[in-house]
């Protein structure tokens, strides 16, 4: 007599499936962290040249250039933090809609939550928009504070 078993193989199929949707969400996050710098280095240069005379006037009453750098990775960094809490608070509102429409969609009552966002969770990730913000400002930050100020005075 032979045994074959079914479940071992359903099993390891499903693991594999599971293993490539984790492999395309990983893609799909680097995606996102890629374009999320690249939109706030793009927007903190677009400010860095509408503020150009702020900067000229502020570099010459003798204002140094590591103040201007220190202004603009702050005022990028609230803008970070802020974007991260307005997400996460977001996603706290839509949990209870996401997990009521799963409940109805496969007519599950055992199941109380399918979505959940842990409190520490949420912590990494607002560090880690805050991170990433902060590293995007860096660049154009350095760039504010090699403006002369003659030349953007001379602008006005």
């Amino acid at each position: 007599m032979h045994y074959s078993d079914i479940g071992g193989a359903l099993n390891k199929t499903i693991q594999k499936y599971v293993g490539i949707l984790i492999a395309v969400l990983y893609v799909v996050i680097a995606v996102v962290l890629l374009s999320n710098t690249m939109v706030t280095a793009l927007t903190a240069i677009l400010e860095i040249n509408s503020r150009q005379r702020e900067i000229g006037i502020y570099r010459s009453l003798g204002g140094k250039s590591s103040y201007v750098r220190c202004l603009f990775i702050g005022e990028e960094g609230i803008v970070g933090l802020f974007a991260a809490v307005v997400g996460i608070a977001i996603s706290y509102i839509a949990l209870p809609f996401i997990n009521l429409f799963m409940q109805r969609s496969i007519d599950a009552t055992i199941i109380s939550s399918f979505a959940t966002l842990p409190a520490p969770i949420a912590f990494i990730i607002a560090g880690a928009a805050l991170l990433v913000t902060l590293l995007s400002t860096f660049v154009p930050a350095m760039l504010a504070t090699k403006t002369r100020p003659s030349k953007a005075l001379r602008n006005m």
